[in-house]
């Protein structure tokens, strides 16, 4: 299990509906994650350059399409979700990101959490 997997697992979980791909646009991911996705598809992982992304050092934006929806979001559905990135997975389990479609988490993740949620995975070598 990787550093990665372990601040995962600190989620809770959820009973996804799948339909909630309208919400995968421009995505923030980290380093580790940008990596974890590269290893996953064996392809290099395009992103935006640095002067319009980082809030944080270790953060990169992911290329989204031309319509600015996720480049990884094949049929309506991710193609990259065992290594999907932190910000995909508190979608619907974070305070003020609750799913639209009735899809209710385990428990709710406060703003504070998901913000260092974030971060963390950011710290991540």
């Amino acid at each position: 299990m990787t550093k990665l997997d372990d601040l995962y697992a600190k989620l809770p979980t959820i009973n996804c509906k799948g339909l909630c791909h309208d919400a995968c646009g421009v995505i923030l991911c980290s380093k580790a994650e940008k990596d974890a996705i590269a290893e996953h598809t064996g392809h290099r992982v395009k992103t935006i350059p640095d002067v319009v992304a980082p809030i944080h050092k270790n953060h990169v934006m992911l290329r989204p399409t031309e319509d600015l929806s996720c480049s990884y979001l094949k049929k309506q559905r991710c193609s990259i979700y065992p290594v999907r990135p932190m910000i995909c997975r508190l979608y619907g389990v974070a305070d003020g990101m609750q799913c639209p479609h009735g899809c209710v988490p385990s428990r709710l993740v406060t703003k504070q959490e998901a913000h260092d949620l974030v971060e963390a995975a950011a710290e991540i070598k």
